[in-house]
């Protein structure tokens, strides 16, 4: 089963602060199961630095019995991969994902991104 970019099938809408009128309209459409697994994936790539060029993919769900997180890191060629999974408190989201990228980056990964990192930089 392959991972999806971090945020996917999220959406974010921004407002002026002070429009309280939007606000209560997306009051109505925001689900806290979403942001809560939005904000571990972002937690997850954040710590392990990533963007959108780097082969990071992270699947947030929540359960009744907790937040579940999903992630893996890849080499550029797809020869060298890492995943791992934990669950957690909906209630710390990004707690989680800072958690499970650090898991990630002792597994290994550390040395595939800073592969990639050096590749980027040469460009």
């Amino acid at each position: 089963m392959f991972l999806p970019a971090v945020g996917q099938g999220a959406l974010g809408i921004e407002i002026h602060k002070e429009n309280s009128f939007v606000e209560e309209l997306l009051r109505s459409i925001h689900d806290e199961d979403t942001y809560a697994a939005v904000l571990a994936e972002r937690a997850l790539l954040k710590t392990l630095d990533g963007g959108c060029q780097v082969p990071i993919g992270a699947n947030g769900v929540v359960k009744p019995n907790g937040l579940y997180l999903d992630a893996m890191v890849g080499s550029l060629d797809g020869s060298i991969t890492f995943r791992k999974k934990v669950r957690g408190s909906k209630k710390s989201p990004e707690k989680l994902g800072r958690s499970l990228a650090k898991d990630l980056l002792r597994a290994g990964a550390k040395s595939v991104l800073e592969d990639i990192y050096k590749v980027a930089r040469n460009k």
